[in-house]
């Protein structure tokens, strides 16, 4: 891996993390402190990193753009929607269990928290992407 991308999933992850993040507590109730908050962003943050890092989320989906026949220009928000999908999935899981545990309330309260999440997630994702990529550049100067 490069380092510009090293340095594009650093911070493209922790923008999503912190949407996320937000979006998680806002339907918690709100926000419940500024450490719980930061603790939980950078929980996800990290979560998000390992994801990214050792899963080919990329390749996932050029082969399920490749499957499809999906023209080239809808190919990034194809892309987006592998990555989003399996970084959220596991995200929520993991916070979920460090939140609420490995109990009857696990699901109920995971399930609950995947449409919205997905969606945060899409939207956050290609709205920062242009962002990421001009940080990336100026840092990789």
């Amino acid at each position: 891996m490069r380092k510009e991308d090293i340095i594009f999933e650093v911070i493209q992850d922790f923008f999503v993390s912190t949407v996320l993040t937000t979006v998680a507590a806002l339907l918690n109730g709100g926000v419940q402190g500024v450490v719980p908050f930061i603790c939980d962003v950078v929980f996800a943050w990290v979560v998000n990193m390992i994801l990214g890092f050792v899963i080919p989320e990329k390749k996932i989906g050029a082969w399920l753009n490749k499957q499809l026949r999906v023209p080239q220009k809808a190919g990034f928000f194809v892309m987006m929607a592998v990555i989003v999908i399996i970084n959220v999935v596991g995200i929520s899981t993991c916070v979920v269990l460090k939140n609420v545990g490995w109990n009857a309330m696990f699901f109920p309260v995971w399930s609950g928290l995947q449409l919205p999440l997905l969606a945060a997630g899409y939207v956050s994702a290609i709205v920062f992407f242009p962002l990421t990529g001009k940080i990336t550049k100026a840092i990789c100067k």
